[in-house]
């Protein structure tokens, strides 16, 4: 009798005792979770404070150019933003990076965008509207899935041969993807030195034709073709069918040269590629032309030369020779 209650008492002690580990552990657990997620790194900076969740434009700071209220960027990656944004503004481009903690949404990270390069008035000048702002957005929950939204104005680009579609590309391919995985640096470091490289590198489009540009745009194509068609009726036309071969063949090659000439000078005035590839060629066929004639004329009637010499020839005497023979 004394033996079971003994083993009901142990057993009411072993209960207790695990109901008490299990309820520690729970709260030991319910703890861990709770100083987590307030001390995730996501929505922390790099020195462990909580990082700003930005939803409103801030007021402009003085070193407005790189933004990076996150703390994400080193120091020495925020030294590299600063001095290519800068070498933006100088190349005639203001520019503008700015990194924020946010839960908006593609459209709601564009408006964003838009409205820091309009409050901050991201430009060359009052009016321009040729800035460009480059705006990451960070989201508290998925910190892997970050934003790139762009915003510029409508005389930000063309720079250099950088255009709206080759700039697109350039995201789609080399951006977008690092920026969408978190990796910002890499991300931002294509996008600004590619339109850096445009910019530094490539030569502006020409400006458009004027009115008398096109007219002669237009003149340069005929005028090569009709020289190309004289040289190439010298080559087909034989020689016998002209009444003075000699004579006309000159003409007509002086003719076909002033063509080429005009065909030249037509192309590099109005700005006529294939014009000017058809002058060349016309060019090329008239030198080939002209040296092969030349050539022709030459070995089909050799220069005569007469040479004297005091030697008597065969079945003639020297006058000399013939009055010693008559004295003789």
């Amino acid at each position: 009798m004394v033996l079971a209650q003994s083993h009901r008492s142990s057993s009411r002690i072993r209960t207790i005792l695990n109901v008490a580990l299990l309820l520690s552990l729970a709260l030991a657990i319910l703890t861990h979770t709770t100083t987590t997620s307030a001390q995730d790194p996501s929505t922390s900076n790099q020195d462990g404070t909580p990082a700003p969740i930005i939803n409103t434009v801030p007021p402009k700071s003085g070193n407005f150019k790189v933004t990076d209220s996150p703390g994400i960027l080193t120091e020495e990656q925020y030294k590299r933003f600063d001095f290519d944004i800068w070498r933006m503004w100088e190349d005639g481009l203001p520019a503008a990076i700015f990194i924020r903690y946010s839960n908006d949404a593609n459209q709601a990270s564009q408006d964003f965008a838009d409205a820091l390069r309009d409050q901050w008035d991201i430009e060359s000048s009052p009016g321009a509207d040729d800035g460009l702002v480059m705006v990451v957005t960070i989201r508290e929950r998925f910190p892997q899935t970050a934003i790139l939204s762009l915003s510029y104005g409508e005389n930000a680009f063309p720079q250099g041969q950088m255009t709206i579609p080759v700039l697109n590309d350039i995201l789609e391919r080399e951006v977008l993807p690092r920026i969408r995985t978190g990796n910002v640096n890499d991300g931002l470091t294509y996008a600004v030195r590619r339109i850096l490289y445009y910019a530094e590198y490539t030569a502006p489009f020409p400006a458009p034709l004027t009115g008398s540009q096109e007219t002669l745009h237009s003149l340069a194509l005929p005028v090569s073709l009709i020289a190309g068609l004289l040289l190439l009726a010298l080559v087909a036309l034989p020689t016998r069918f002209l009444p003075h071969p000699g004579k006309n063949q000159w003409l007509m090659f002086a003719g076909a040269g002033f063509l080429v000439v005009c065909a030249f000078m037509l192309a590099a005035a109005g700005r006529n590629a294939a014009a000017s590839g058809i002058a060349l060629i016309d060019l090329v066929l008239a030198l080939v032309l002209f040296a092969s004639t030349t050539w022709r004329n030459n070995r089909r009637f050799p220069p005569k030369r007469i040479r004297i010499t005091r030697r008597a020839v065969r079945g003639h005497v020297h006058p000399y020779r013939r009055r010693r023979m008559r004295s003789a």
